[in-house]
């Protein structure tokens, strides 16, 4: 999960938006070379959790049957990592 953490806040930040479809999101994390074998039922289940655990960084919003999801780009890496560790923590 940290490495989808890490694709998508680079992405969001160098193409300076909060906002992006999901379709497209998942489409950037099957490029990259870590994780270009996941298939996209499996990256959306990291999304999902990523969801759950980290609310304060990234939400999807339900427009008009089009997911997008929304990150809070004042967080930085390292307070969202945090708070994935203590959520996976919590899951055990």
């Amino acid at each position: 999960m940290k490495k989808v953490v890490e694709i998508i806040k680079t992405h969001y930040t160098l193409r300076r938006v909060q906002n992006m479809y999901l379709v497209q999101v998942i489409e950037k994390i099957k490029q990259s070379s870590h994780l270009s074998l996941l298939e996209s039922s499996e990256i959306m289940q990291i999304i999902e959790e990523l969801l759950k655990a980290c609310p304060l960084w990234i939400k999807k919003v339900d427009v008009n049957g089009n997911f997008i999801l929304r990150i809070n780009k004042k967080m930085n890496t390292c307070d969202v990592l945090e708070g994935l560790k203590e959520y996976q923590e919590k899951s055990l």
